[in-house]
């Protein structure tokens, strides 16, 4: 029952049950149910806070002349608190709770108190009677502001004609057909559980070692050929093969070849490294297994209290905003443009863009993400429907240009629905100017979304939480917790200032889901309702554990440290000549493009070239993994400093892959002031070296430069 409900006191008369064989009170009540299996016999004290369902699952008696086989009821357990079990030696029910020694009568004993219930009576009966157990002193009003049921049951007391539940069918005593042997024995479970435990057991050990010993093994090894065809080729499997087997298939074919992202040399892109806490955060998840698109459960609790830790820390309005947690923040901008169109198209759910007639259109810069073109084609809008902004030397969005960009389509019909900001674009890590577009979107109506991907976390840095001033005025907000935050994948975020238009864009009435005041249908409203998935997973459960694991400052500080390096790692490029870095340096992103001597006769296309083929290098030898990206046209390779010190990574991108693949060599030892002395050539066909001593603290910033020793 809930905390606000009485507690009932579901009892017959004396005259309708005999006294109790062990005590000789005849103030409780012995319900039989056949629940558990035919012939099974269970009975209840009194004084139950269970669901009157329950009650009604146990009132449909077995046969009191059966097998006396021991039952069990887990629904009574769930509701109530009590717990039933049957103890082998004495073939006694035991009732555990305030006092667990405690034990009913013997079965016989109460099979026979039992025998003067009616073994035929209907569905229609048995609802009469409970009507009648309700204590008087219960209060009538709580009864039909709490229950539905209870109003009905107590209705059933108090009329003479009621409809019938069940007009001509007896409670069935026999089953319609005899179950095979496999579908009594086709469980799922493991066979034996102290095996499947210690295999359990044994696989995280190996995932923690995963983690902890990244740095043994290559940045990323590629699938050989026989692990991809005993991979691809496997034909579908009609009978199961031991849990051992197919955990030892993950470790030979799976875990030694997976993305890479976890190894402190994996540079390309924006992905997450994950986390200890993520392995156990995620472990828990699927454990519980829970669909946290509706009803009352832990983890729909979690999800509402990270939205909620987020609307704190980017200052999103306390009392209207809200959001849900996705898959990332390609599926936030398909939520967050869906919202920017209903709101310009309020219309839209129930007539449809051809049938309104009006062209939307969006505005971005030329650097803003794919899945914004990808959300927009969803939609129905088109790739065209995006209007690209341009952008300035310091790839931010050009304000001015979006402003005649807007004026323009207004005189050609086009509507303008929504503007499209970045807090740290994903080639560069620039930063539009998110206050000054906050005030256009709202001097023009506009709905003002910012993909903040990544760059959105800054807000943890001190010092660098400048960058998203602006970004609180935003009427959506998408990122990713896998990003910066290190969870596991998949885990992203929608953030509204009206968490209403978000209802108001998803929410669809239907019969078979509707959302309850009390039970497991309550904490309405529900998380179905919010975006496009009915089912979803608790990705909630990874995120908060991350954040209270670590907590935002200790995150925050390793965010700047990230940021740090890559300036640390930039300005040790730039010491050479025929490295040309891109700057400025905005965020943990840092671009650069090698011109060796040797090509600087050669078109840009050769050096394209050239350059992707020394990342592919990098990758293959499992040096590290870096990624490319194109800029003014030209392609140039892209770090992304992730959360792990550079200075070894450093050593490891010089040493192995100009030594092995290009002839050039480096030296570097420890000596005893904790420093690396390296020895480079400039280029390789120059005989004067250059001696750089670097220091391998994760804090430093010190680049010391020798010439002519």
């Amino acid at each position: 029952s809930s905390k606000t409900t009485k507690s009932l006191n579901f009892k017959l008369s004396s005259d309708k049950i005999p006294a109790c064989p062990r005590c000789g009170r005849n103030d409780k009540v012995y319900y039989r149910s056949d629940y558990d299996r035919p012939g099974a016999t269970f009975y209840a004290t009194a004084d139950l806070r269970a669901d009157v369902l329950t009650l009604l699952a146990l009132a449909r008696g077995g046969d009191a002349d059966g097998p006396h086989r021991p039952g069990r009821l887990a629904g009574l357990a769930a509701g109530s608190g009590y717990r039933a079990g049957y103890d082998g030696d004495a073939a006694r029910y035991t009732r555990v709770r305030n006092d667990p020694g405690a034990r009913f009568a013997d079965l016989g004993a109460l099979d026979a108190a039992a025998a003067t219930h009616a073994r035929d009576d209907t569905t229609e009966q048995i609802l009469r009677q409970l009507s009648q157990c309700v204590d008087d002193y219960y209060d009538d009003n709580i009864i039909r502001q709490d229950s539905l049921l209870l109003t009905y049951f107590h209705q059933l007391a108090n009329f003479t004609g009621i409809p019938s539940i069940d007009d001509t069918k007896k409670i069935s005593k026999e089953p319609s057909s005899e179950p095979s042997a496999a579908s009594l024995t086709a469980s799922l479970d493991p066979t034996d559980w102290k095996s499947a435990r210690a295999e359990a057991h044994k696989m995280l050990d190996i995932s923690l070692d995963f983690i902890e010993k990244a740095r043994d093994r290559p940045a990323w090894i590629p699938l050989p050929n026989e692990v991809r065809h005993r991979i691809m080729s496997e034909v579908l499997p009609e009978h199961g093969k031991s849990m051992t087997d197919v955990c030892q298939d993950i470790i030979d074919d799976v875990l030694p070849y997976s993305g890479g992202n976890t190894h402190p040399r994996f540079w390309g892109w924006v992905h997450g490294s994950g986390t200890v806490g993520g392995v156990i955060a995620e472990m828990m998840t699927a454990a519980m297994n829970s669909n946290v698109g509706l009803c009352s459960h832990s983890g729909v609790l979690i999800e509402r209290q990270v939205i909620d830790w987020m609307k704190q820390l980017f200052q999103f309005p306390k009392t209207t905003a809200g959001g849900i947690i996705v898959s990332g923040t390609s599926m936030a901008a398909v939520v967050c443009l869906a919202v920017a169109r209903y709101h310009a198209l309020n219309k839209v759910r129930q007539d449809g863009l051809v049938t309104l007639g009006v062209q939307l259109v969006a505005y971005a810069s030329t650097q803003t993400h794919v899945c914004v073109a990808k959300a927009l084609e969803l939609l129905g809008l088109g790739v065209q429907a995006l209007r690209l902004v341009p952008v300035d030397e310091e790839y931010r969005m050009n304000i001015e240009a979006l402003k005649i960009m807007i004026e323009e389509d207004r005189q050609q019909g086009f509507v303008p629905f929504c503007i499209v900001g970045n807090a740290g674009t994903v080639s560069t890590g620039a930063f539009d100017d998110l206050s000054a577009l906050s005030v256009v979107a709202r001097e023009n109506n506009i709905w003002f979304h910012v993909d903040g991907a990544f760059g959105s976390f800054v807000v943890l840095d001190p010092s660098r939480q400048h960058l998203i001033d602006g970004l609180s005025e935003a009427d959506s907000l998408a990122f990713d917790f896998h990003k910066w935050l290190h969870t596991p994948y998949a885990a992203g975020c929608v953030l509204l200032r009206q968490i209403s238009m978000l209802n108001a864009t998803f929410s669809s009435p239907r019969n078979y889901l509707v959302g309850t005041k009390r039970g497991f249908a309550g904490d309405t409203p529900w998380f179905c309702d919010m975006g496009i998935e009915l089912s979803r997973p608790c990705r909630a459960l990874k995120v908060w554990f991350t954040i209270k694991e670590h907590g935002i400052i200790r995150l925050g500080q390793s965010i700047a440290a990230n940021c740090d390096q890559a300036q640390y790692l930039a300005n040790l490029l730039s010491k050479y000549d025929f490295i040309q870095v891109l700057t400025p340096v905005s965020l943990n992103i840092v671009n650069f493009r090698v011109e060796p001597d040797e090509l600087k006769n050669s078109d840009p296309e050769t050096v394209d070239i050239f350059n992707d083929e020394l990342v592919n290098d990098f990758q293959e030898k499992g040096i590290a993994v870096p990624s490319t990206t194109r800029l003014k046209d030209r392609l140039h390779i892209r770090v992304c400093v992730e959360i792990d010190p550079i200075s070894d990574k450093l050593a490891k991108f010089q040493s192995d892959f100009w030594r092995e693949e290009h002839h050039w060599y480096t030296e570097y030892s420890y000596n005893s002031t904790q420093s690396i002395t390296y020895t480079i050539p400039f280029t390789s066909t120059i005989a004067m070296q250059r001696f750089f001593l670097l220091d391998v603290r994760e804090e430093a910033t010190l680049f010391e430069k020798c010439d002519n020793t």
